[in-house]
């Protein structure tokens, strides 16, 4: 009989006697840490962490297990320690298979069989005095002296200790010693536990590694002296009393007594395999014997309080092992078993002189050298062997029968037990060794079973002592607590065998005596069907044993004891009135007692539970007279049993199934509602008051003083089993005394009940039942409330204030009690310190995620749902967020200190702790990380402003040891511990993804740099086990590594650089070694192809990384530059690119209810899904690669006329001439253009509505990243959290119909979401190569271009979306429309091949405009997210002014006539738009910006082109009130203060000034009251003061330039209405304090004062054409201002001639105008002007300095220019220029008023020039004649700088140039025309200045002709300079020659004849 048909525990469940799980462990090399660092100052022998045997491996979608390099290097792997060969075999790594661990173990074969003899190999050089030298790891002689240890032997040790310690070259002296001591240590043992392993292997076929165990275990087998080696060593170890001066004393000690252990499990598990030879047992008793079972050791002296657990354990193994090898499974067979006739050494039993030495080994022994159970499994054997001896005994035994007698082995069961073998045993079942987490606590069950069973057989327990019997009890209860395997075993037998022998005489002394009944039961009810046979077995019994007296029997037969029941005691507190015994009921006398009583067991059928009821019912109401129950205190016996019948019902409401669901098809014999039905039957009571019962119990127990702290933990396990099947019910808990009556919850306050009692009564106790309990019964309160949430229900619904009252209290009491003080309480069990943790942060995690899933605690991998449409949870959720984020560090510190000393215990405590303690810290450690992680991604979620916990991360020094909290995090990444790992990466990702918003520097937070390095070392372990490890866990793993390049963390800088901070190239050393990122990305990215299939998860996440390691811009990363200069990197690259994607794509395949439940549309639809993922990363690492080639090559003019040639790789340059050739640009538009969007189908809609009572939004699911939030899967979960749902209770053909549901619509959100993710990375590479590669991919001169065909796809696919409501088609609409906008930007405005495209497009975007109207006006008032509209409208604007420039007629074009239709509806909608936007309120925000783009495009659809007819388009203003709310609008704006100023008033404005210029609506304006508005407005005061100038702190000024500027364009317009002429004349008097302040033209001048007096002008001179010939204006009403007009132009004359000055008092203002002045013109016009100054045709005029000619103040003279031409043109005007010239008019001179004076004779500052000219250099009065010769002058110096600079390159400022030179041509005309008129004038009204007068003409004729000789070569010139002006040029040389034969007839002498005549 194997030890495999026994199940180990009731915590494992499996078929194994080691307890090792059925389930397949992690791999050792994944999740285990790999880097064994000692810490200074602790025992080195307890450093290396050890991880956890009982660790099950995580599930999860793993792929096909790869094994990356070659054979060699996977031997060195996994053969580079013991340690890693032991952990590797314990964990079953699949990384390694069979076969390589065969070769493994093959080659280490010598060792096994050896086992520790293989180190005992003195060397003959060592010596055991102190080594003084300096140590030298590869001394080997050093490391000899060191150890002990054969120097051959060392240098292996220090092969493997350099192997797994990659750092060791960074190691102090001290550490390396340290460490080189500790890595002996745990290699000695760790080599015994190989052997272990494999013989626990043997004996399992079903393990990974069978065969190989079968083939080494068998070779050591047949070595025959494997035996003699174990045990040889085993007493070595016994015999150790020397400590080595270089190790500590306790570290020795420690060390000695775990060899010795490891060496009994093995001699354990070797016997097991094969039966001891019977004279090895005889040597291991006496070695036993002489050390008194292990008890007597030669170290005694050097144990201390630690090493005292490890001395109890070899005891209790040795005892074990004892008990084993008198094992025999024969002894229990009910058939005869017969003796070998030959003798021979098989086993025991078959050697008769071994039993006879042993029986001399026992008779010769001193009583205190025998061990009780020895004794006892000897006369065990002994009575066995006697039975079969007396039954058939071969010649060979009879020395063995002669000498070994019943009575003999009698004697020895006596001796055992006066020696008190049953409390030995107790003493053993419940020690070290019979933990939950013991290997091979299988194996020890059965045989201390086997034992208990012989005894029962040779001792029967009913003839056992009293006190015999309870301890015998009481180790049988021990042994078979909380065993599901025993527990069935027992009732197998029991039903085998009909009865039981020990329950038997357990129920004869019941009830009278009940504890032992009762706990035996307790004990067997392990599993559910145990707990139905024990509940089966009490409610029918048969007898009654009580205390009754004489008066109450009658002796029917006093021989035999038969009594009669003739009447019950007075008293109503017996058993006998209780259970209401008939009279004349028979019974048997079983003792006479004193006090004439009588111990009476009696003949009646009743039930055990109708008598445990009515005693917790007398409990319950506190009748402590009763005889029952005389007290209640804990420590009375007749208290117990209440404890004893809580225990019990508590066990079977724990194991008893939870109640089936009405619709399930399922024949449940028994649960809990039925337990508790029946038991409310019995008891006559309802099962409400059975519940009532439980809670009353419960109020005494904790009233009662002290407090039984037990009893109450198993009454609330009791309520927590009710809660499935009584849900409403266990909320009465808010009546007990627990709790407050009224709880009132305060950030701040907890309950006040009963809980803070009981719980100061278990810290006295240092045990926490009633705490463990009591946060498992509000786990289930809140699991069991958040799955009822998903269902509307009433009768929820009516207790909905119960139930948050009662969770917010103990929430309250949870978190303000037990959380912040749990870590300063005293524990007997180490481990309930991270119990109650786990417990707790389980309640907040499930709280915070907000799961429905009730099946299991929070894992990893559960995903965050929306709780914001139910109350209870969002209060419990904002409940746990106040108290962790908002109210400081309270709970904050206490979460993070326990993740501190959870890891130290788990990564560091390893050999110290029991593996019940390690899992404790390493589920703690999870659930901590966990909480942590939730919490975080909440508030990331909620957007939740940052707060302390961040932090508190990234305080550097805030953590234990002052390494700061990101380092313990991040030292956690070594656990082995299931998903902690995974965790860390993930807290870390978020942690770092939400600083690198606000913070830049990261550097510093992993410790040193070889902390550093080996946090590397590490991240590249687990990045080489990509292809084994969970899915999950290695994305996270990536994930972190992706943003620890991106936030530059300082991890892989050695690949960044190979320079030191202050740039000092780093020498090569081998403390100095790179770690291959690129080498292990090429690794995983080489297997695409599967894992794509497998694992797509770890792909996507490998291109995530990749597309982070791109981006380092112009300075990439190491990493990166060695990628992308790979060929075999894009050759990947490349086949991903192209490979076919339409199956993936489309997803067409049918999504039925069938395939959703067996899962296969969940795997299509995920592997799809991240199949365009890879795809769209594909197209990231593309653009960044565009993004880095440009940047690097920025500069750098290139030298080939390829224009890929800027990329790196050859392939990748074969790969963009592919896409050109293939036009795959279009291609993939057309394919990823179509979305399947994600609108429910009709029948999804219609199941939702059938299942009305499901709240589907509670199901919703919540990311903090599309990027790095691994929750974030596609398939059934990906919307909708689907799995929880149905594992919230059992599954129905209604709930697998709303699974459906949910998965449909995940599927297709899975698939929208994928295509949307592709589309967006797509777009951005078709953006970028279109910027970069146009003229490669385009060619405007191609018709049907690709530009213009991918234009007009998107286009199409625009008008065919209708977005409705859905956000889905929104987004859709925005990324077309947005690459539609980007494309365009690429499109030339003057190819002649685009010229009709631009009206298609046009046509184009008003189909997707008009195709969902209301919807694309929502996008605009920002109720649509993204808002689409904004492309299309900056889009539409684009085409508007490319058909605007568009030279083709109407009539060559058939779409014309569509296209005006489009432009009028266009024009209707968007004034629509407009007036709704703009309607009695101010826009903001990006509404506002809108509506610039908006008032933009209504601008140009406003055109004769776009729509003929202004009336047309005027009806359509007028239909929306257009002109009368933008008047509005701009009063409304002018109302607001400059900051609150909405951004599109000043496009209003402009708007309103186009408007101006076209009769029509300059006519509606005025009619709307434009002028009115003008003259009465917020502005109006400071005009009319004249005090409003430019200023940077508002805008009034820019206000005031626009309503100069409209009232200007509307006198252009309409200036023939007399009414409008009036009130413009009421404005320039309204503010003509202003405007003479414009003209006076003070310093300081600037661009803005400049525009403002060319404004005034400009409004001047329209207005002075009505004064001549019209006379609608007399000129008296405006001298003043023309005054004006006449003084500003000698300062500008001043300004001109005087450019130094001039370059004074031009100050900037803005900063456009600072930007400015600080760039100067260019060199070759700086020179120009320079050489013209030089010449000095102004004698009085300084020289220019160079560097005063900036662009500023080039800027600053072209406006002067332009003033100055305004001012001329005023007078050309006013003097009545052209009727004086043309002579065509006669007028008298005297009616012409003479502006500028010829006469000399005034004594004015004026000198002659050097060649004669004569100059004006006044700055004050008006303006004469030579002022108008100084502005001639002035043009002529223009004219010549123009002429000088005809070569010269201006491509930057072309536009300024060319307007310069066009208003010096202006300039010229109007200062020439003007300056003869006036002269004209002169000398017909002042003859008698005649010679003055002739004198200032032959100036002006000189001038005349130097100018016109200028044009002449201007006009001839070639150059593009000069010919953009050629038409100028000839109508200004025409005017000249007009002018001077105007000239020359008026004055026709010249210089020469004018001295003669003189």
């Amino acid at each position: 009989m194997s030890f495999h048909s026994q199940k180990a525990s009731a915590a494992s469940n499996n078929n194994s006697f080691t307890g090792s799980p059925s389930t397949p462990r992690p791999a050792a090399a994944s999740y285990f840490p790999v880097i064994q660092t000692p810490r200074t100052g602790l025992n080195p022998f307890l450093q290396t962490p050890t991880p956890p045997p009982t660790q099950s491996k995580p599930s999860g979608r793993t792929g096909t297990p790869f094994t990356p390099g070659s054979e060699a290097n996977l031997i060195n792997r996994y053969s580079r320690s013991f340690y890693t060969i032991e952990a590797t075999l314990s964990y079953e790594d699949p990384l390694c298979p069979p076969n390589l661990m065969r070769k493994i173990l093959n080659d280490k074969f010598k060792y096994l069989e050896e086992c520790l003899g293989s180190f005992d190999k003195k060397s003959l050089k060592a010596t055991s005095q102190p080594v003084v030298q300096k140590f030298d790891i590869n001394d080997a002689s050093i490391v000899s002296n060191l150890l002990l240890l054969e120097k051959s032997e060392c240098e292996m040790l220090i092969q493997r200790f350099k192997a797994e310690n990659e750092l060791w070259t960074e190691y102090t002296e001290d550490r390396l010693r340290e460490a080189m001591v500790s890595h002996y240590a745990t290699e000695r043992i760790k080599l015994v536990e190989i052997v272990c392993d494999l013989f626990r292997i043997y004996d399992n076929p079903e393990t990974f590694y069978y065969e190989v165990a079968t083939d080494i275990v068998g070779r050591l087998l047949q070595t025959g002296t494997f035996d003699d080696h174990i045990f040889a060593q085993l007493v070595r170890k016994f015999d150790t009393n020397s400590i080595p001066p270089e190790y500590t004393r306790s570290g020795w000690t420690q060390q000695t007594l775990k060899e010795q252990k490891a060496l009994l499990e093995l001699l354990y598990l070797r016997y097991y395999v094969k039966p001891c030879p019977p004279r090895r047992i005889v040597d291991i008793f006496t070695f036993f014997a002489e050390n008194r079972f292990g008890l007597d050791q030669s170290i005694e002296l050097y144990i201390d309080r630690v090493s005292l657990p490890l001395v109890e354990t070899i005891h209790h193994l040795c005892q074990l092992l004892t008990i084993s090898l008198l094992y025999e499974e024969e002894f229990l067979d009910d058939e005869d078993n017969q003796l070998p006739y030959q003798p021979n050494d098989e086993k025991l039993l078959h050697s008769p002189q071994v039993l006879v030495r042993i029986f001399e080994l026992v008779t010769n022994t001193s009583e205190d050298k025998l061990d009780s159970l020895f004794l006892l499994a000897w006369a065990s054997y002994a009575l066995s062997l006697v039975e079969i001896l007396n039954r058939d005994c071969p010649d060979a035994y009879d020395d063995v029968q002669r000498t070994i007698t019943p009575n003999v082995a009698t004697h020895y069961i006596i001796r055992s037990i006066k020696r008190g073998v049953f409390d030995d045993l107790a003493s053993l079942v419940k020690g070290p060794c019979f933990k939950e987490d013991v290997t091979d606590l299988g194996g020890y069950q059965k045989v201390t079973k086997g034992l208990m069973d012989i005894v029962m057989v040779h001792a029967p327990p009913q003839y056992l002592g009293e006190e015999v019997f309870i301890s015998f009890v009481d180790c049988f209860v021990a042994l078979h607590r909380r065993s599901s395997s025993l527990s069935t075993l027992f009732w197998d037998d029991y039903v085998y065998h009909g009865g039981d022998v020990l329950l038997d005489a357990a129920m004869a002394k019941f009830p009278s005596n009940p504890h032992s009944l009762i706990q035996l039961l307790t004990a067997l009810a392990s599993n559910e069907t145990s707990a139905e046979n024990v509940y089966t077995y009490l409610r029918n019994i048969s007898t009654c044993t009580t205390e009754v007296s004489e008066q109450q029997i009658h002796f029917l037969n006093i021989e035999q004891g038969i009594v009669e029941f003739i009447g019950t005691d007075p008293r109503d507190d017996t058993y006998e009135s209780i259970l209401e015994m008939p009279v004349k009921t028979l019974g048997l006398l079983v003792e006479r007692l004193p006090g004439n009583k009588y111990r009476v067991q009696w003949e009646v059928s009743y039930s055990a539970w109708s008598l445990f009821l009515r005693i917790l019912s007398i409990f319950s109401r506190g009748e402590r007279n009763l005889v029952l129950i005389k007290s209640a205190s804990e420590e009375d016996d007749n208290f117990s049993i209440i404890g004893d019948i809580i225990s019990l019902i508590k066990e079977l409401a724990v194991n008893i199934a939870s109640p089936p669901d009405v619709n399930a098809m399922v024949d449940m014999s028994l649960d809990i509602r039925l337990f508790i039905e029946d038991l409310s039957k019995q008891f006559q009571v309802t099962e409400k008051e059975i519940i009532i019962l439980f809670y009353q119990v419960i109020d005494r127990l904790a009233l009662t003083k002290p407090p039984p702290i037990d009893m109450i933990g198993d009454s609330l396990q009791i309520l927590r089993a009710l809660l499935p099947a009584y849900y409403e019910d266990v909320w009465y808990i808010r009546q007990t005394v627990l709790l407050t009556r009224k709880v009132s919850v305060t950030p701040a306050g907890h309950t006040d009940g009963k809980l803070k009692q009981i719980l100061r009564q278990e810290c006295i106790k240092a045990r926490y039942p009633v705490t463990l309990a009591f946060l498992d019964l509000i786990l289930d309160l809140v699991t069991h409330t958040q799955h009822r949430c998903l269902f509307k229900s009433k009768a929820v619904e009516k207790i909905k204030d119960i139930q948050l009252d009662v969770l917010l209290s103990c929430l309250s009491y949870i978190s303000d009690v037990i959380f912040l003080s749990f870590d300063n309480w005293r524990y007997n069990d180490p481990a309930e310190r991270f119990l109650i943790a786990s417990k707790m942060l389980t309640i907040f995690t499930r709280i915070v995620i907000g799961t429905s899933n009730k099946e299991r605690d929070p894992a990893y991998d559960d995903p965050m749902l929306d709780v914001s449409g139910d109350e209870i949870q969002t209060s419990l959720q904002d409940f746990i967020l106040r108290k962790f984020i908002y109210d400081g560090a309270h709970q904050i510190m206490p979460l993070f200190l326990l993740i501190a000393k959870a890891r130290e215990t788990s990564l560091y405590s390893g050999n110290q702790v029991s593996v019940r303690m390690l899992d404790a810290a390493n589920s703690a450690l999870e659930m901590s990380l966990m909480f942590l992680f939730q919490l975080l991604k909440r508030r990331e979620v909620a957007k939740i402003q940052v707060h302390l916990i961040e932090n508190l991360l990234l305080d550097r020094i805030s953590g234990p040891d002052n390494k700061g909290w990101i380092f313990v995090l991040a030292s956690c990444l070594k656990s082995s511990h299931s998903f902690v790992p995974m965790l860390v990466a993930e807290i870390l990702t978020l942690v770092f993804t939400i600083a690198m918003k606000w913070q830049k520097s990261f550097v510093g937070y992993f410790g040193t740099p070889t902390e550093v390095r080996e946090m590397e070392i590490l991240l590249m372990r687990l990045l080489e086990d990509i292809f084994n490890g969970n899915e999950m866990i290695q994305a996270a793993i990536l994930n972190f590594v992706t943003v620890s390049t991106e936030a530059q963390l300082g991890l892989f800088i050695t690949e960044a650089s190979t320079a030191d901070k202050k740039g000092k190239k780093i020498e090569d050393s081998k403390d100095v070694k790179p770690y291959p990122l690129a080498k292990a990305v090429l690794n995983i990215l080489d297997k695409w192809k599967v894992i794509q299939e497998d694992t797509p998860m770890i792909l996507v996440a490998t291109l995530r990384l990749v597309y982070g390691l791109s981006k380092g811009g112009k300075s990439p990363t190491h990493s990166w530059q060695v990628l992308r200069t790979n060929d075999k990197f894009w050759n990947i690259i490349t086949t991903i690119l192209f490979d076919d994607l339409d199956d993936a794509y489309s997803m067409e395949q049918t999504l039925d209810d069938a395939n959703i439940d067996n899962g296969y549309d969940h795997d299509l639809i995920r592997v799809s899904g991240y199949k365009l993922l890879v795809r769209a990363y594909i197209f990231k690492i593309l653009s960044m690669e565009i993004r880095t080639a440009f940047a690097m090559r920025k500069g750098i003019p290139s030298t080939s006329s390829d224009p890929f040639s800027v990329l790196p790789s050859p392939t990748l340059r074969k790969t963009f001439e592919e896409i050109r050739q293939t036009n795959k640009l279009l291609t993939w538009l057309q394919l990823y253009g179509q979305v399947n969007l994600s609108t429910d189908d009709p029948e999804i809609v219609k199941k939702k509505r059938a299942h009305g009572s499901i709240k589907f939004e509670r199901l919703r699911v919540l990311y903090w990243s599309d990027e790095y939030d691994v929750t974030r899967q596609y398939g059934d979960n990906f919307a909708y959290d689907r799995r929880a749902f149905l594992s919230s209770g059992r599954v129905t053909a209604d709930i697998l119909d709303i699974g459906n549901v949910l998965a449909s619509i995940s599927h297709r959100k899975s698939r929208m979401d994928a295509q949307m993710r592709l589309l967006r990375s797509w777009k951005e590479f078709a953006e970028l190569t279109s910027a970069q590669f146009s003229t490669v991919f385009f060619n405007p001169k191609r018709e049907k271009d690709l530009l213009w065909l991918m234009l007009n796809e998107l286009g199409t696919n625009l008008a065919k979306i209708t977005a409705g409501k859905d956000q889905d088609a929104s987004s859709l609409k925005y990324e077309l429309a947005s690459l539609f906008a980007k494309l365009l930007e690429q499109t030339p405005m003057d190819s002649e091949n685009f010229l009709w495209s631009f009206t298609e497009m046009v046509i184009l975007l008003h189909d997707a405009i008009m195709s969902d109207v209301r919807v694309f006006e929502e996008s605009i008032e920002g109720h649509i997210t993204p808002a689409f509209h904004r492309p299309i409208l900056q889009s539409l604007l684009l085409c508007l002014r490319g058909a605007e420039i568009d030279k083709i007629e109407a009539g060559e074009n058939k779409s014309w006539t569509l296209f005006h239709d489009s432009c009028h509806k266009l024009l209707s909608r968007i004034c629509s738009i407009l007036s709704q936007l703009i309607t009695d309120r101010l826009p903001n925000g990006e509404v506002s910006k809108d509506v610039v783009t908006i008032i933009a495009i209504c601008e140009k659809l406003l055109n004769s082109k776009f729509i003929p007819y202004e009336q047309v388009w005027l009806e359509i203003l007028d239909q929306h009130d257009i002109i009368p709310k933008f008047i509005n609008l701009f009063a409304l704006s002018l109302s607001q203060s400059q900051q609150d100023r909405p951004v599109f008033a000043d496009s209003a404005m402009y708007f309103l000034l186009f408007l101006a210029k076209h009769p029509l609506t300059a006519s509606r304006m005025w009619n709307s009251g434009i002028m009115a508005f003008f003259l009465i407005n917020p502005l109006s005061a400071a005009l009319q003061e004249g005090r409003l100038q430019p200023s940077l702190s508002n805008d009034d000024h820019a206000v005031w330039q626009l309503m100069l500027a409209i009232v200007t364009r509307m006198l252009c317009t309409i200036g023939d209405n007399e009414d409008l002429l009036r009130d413009v004349i009421g404005f320039v008097h309204l503010y003509g304090k202003q405007i003479r302040r414009a003209l006076s033209c003070n310093a300081p001048i600037n661009l803005k004062y400049l525009k403002e007096i060319e404004r005034t002008t400009m409004l001047l001179y329209k207005l002075s054409l009505y004064v001549y010939p019209f006379g609608a204006i007399d000129i008296k009403d405006m001298n003043e201002h023309y005054t004006g007009c006449s003084t500003l132009l000698v300062k500008i004359h001043h300004l001109f001639t005087h450019p130094r000055y001039a370059s004074v008092v031009a100050v900037p203002l803005t900063p456009e105008e600072k930007q400015l002045s600080a760039q100067p013109i260019l060199k070759e016009i700086q020179g120009a002007w320079f050489k013209n100054e030089s010449i000095n045709v102004f004698p009085d005029s300084e020289p220019s300095v160079e560097d005063k000619r900036t662009k500023f103040t080039e800027r600053v003279r072209q406006e002067l220019l332009f003033i100055s031409r305004n001012i001329l043109a005023i007078y050309v005007q006013l003097t009545r220029t052209q009727d004086v010239l043309s002579m065509i008019t006669k007028i008298a001179f005297s009616e012409i008023v003479l502006y500028f004076e010829p006469d000399l004779s005034t004594p004015r500052p004026t000198v002659a020039s050097t060649d004669g000219t004569i100059v004006d250099t006044r700055d004050f009065g008006p303006a004469t004649i030579l002022t108008l010769i100084g502005f001639i002058e002035h043009g002529l110096v223009l004219l010549k700088i123009w002429e000088q600079c005809l070569s010269v390159s201006m491509s930057s400022d072309l536009g300024f140039w060319r307007d310069t030179w066009k208003i010096t041509l202006m300039l010229v005309e109007y200062a020439s025309v003007l300056a003869a008129s006036q002269l004209i004038v002169s000398l017909g009204v002042q003859p008698q200045l005649e010679d003055d007068i002739n004198y200032l003409a032959i100036e002006v004729k000189n001038r005349l002709e130097k100018v016109e000789n200028v044009i002449g070569r201007l006009k001839r010139s070639q150059s593009n300079n000069a010919k953009f002006a050629k038409d100028d040029l000839t109508s200004s040389e025409f005017m000249l020659v007009g002018l001077k034969r105007v000239m020359n007839e008026k004055f026709p002498l010249d210089r020469d004849e004018m001295m003669i005549y003189r």
